[in-house]
């Protein structure tokens, strides 16, 4: 398989680099910061996206992915190459903020997967549920990154979490986000995971063990004392058995 990887500028601008040959069951690695010295010296102290094009009868042909890391340091970011769905048109991302202390960086990269312009709709949300809205256009191709910490205290949120949501009434397929972590200070870092919303998602898609109810299973949740390492304040008991049972959790 011949692979062109591609970088992207935030505003969309694209410059290839040299073509990779993939062999059946090989693993090939590509220094992008090696490469952007040599290619694309007209990025370096800018930020922007990666991409891969290539021909396959199937988009899982070929699996690949982006670790940006220190080596030696112990911050580092594990990021899945995703592939635009050009049959979602209305839908939204949705995650959680987390400013634990005043040394952590919050940030949101948007991108746009797409050929078209993509009118989004950002809401953050503080745990008392004030939120704050603000819409922004991502450019064909384009990425932004937003810090949430500006973005809070810019709202006038209150508290160290809350919520938030990326949403766009055309071409949501398009719309891909990564929502980052990290404490230079305390040597911490973590990718914020982010979930797909697609308002025309039926029960009966999301129903595998046919009980009519739309289960969240959540791997490794605790089921009664929290790990402490998940910072819940002292005391903190969970109890999903309480939880309406429409919406209780699995834990797998």
């Amino acid at each position: 398989m011949t692979v062109t990887p591609l970088l992207r500028a935030a505003d969309g601008t694209e410059t290839p680099l040299s073509l990779v040959v993939v062999q059946p069951q090989e693993v090939k690695t590509v220094d992008l910061a090696a490469a952007i010295r040599n290619s694309a010296p007209q990025l370096i102290g800018t930020y922007g996206s990666a991409a891969l094009r290539y021909h396959s009868p199937s988009q899982a042909s070929l699996y690949a992915v982006s670790m940006v890391m220190g080596v030696g340091h112990s911050i580092a970011f594990h990021i899945d190459a995703t592939g635009e769905d050009q049959t979602q048109d209305v839908g939204s991302r949705e995650g959680i903020w987390w400013l634990p202390n005043a040394t952590a960086n919050d940030y949101l990269v948007l991108m746009n997967r797409g050929q078209n312009s993509l009118q989004l709709r950002l809401s953050l949300f503080d745990a008392s549920g004030k939120v704050s809205i603000q819409n922004l256009i991502l450019p064909p191709r384009g990425m932004n990154r937003l810090s949430v910490r500006q973005l809070v205290a810019g709202a006038g949120l209150a508290g160290s979490y809350g919520g938030m949501k990326v949403s766009a009434e055309n071409h949501a397929g398009s719309l891909d986000t990564l929502h980052v972590l990290f404490d230079e200070t305390a040597g911490f870092s973590a990718v914020m995971k982010m979930f797909d919303y697609d308002p025309k998602t039926q029960l009966k898609e999301r129903d595998y063990a046919k009980t009519s109810v739309w289960t969240l299973r959540a791997p490794m949740l605790a089921l009664s004392n929290p790990d402490p390492a998940l910072a819940f304040p002292p005391g903190t008991v969970l109890r999903p058995g309480n939880l309406h049972p429409q919406h209780h959790r699995e834990a797998g």
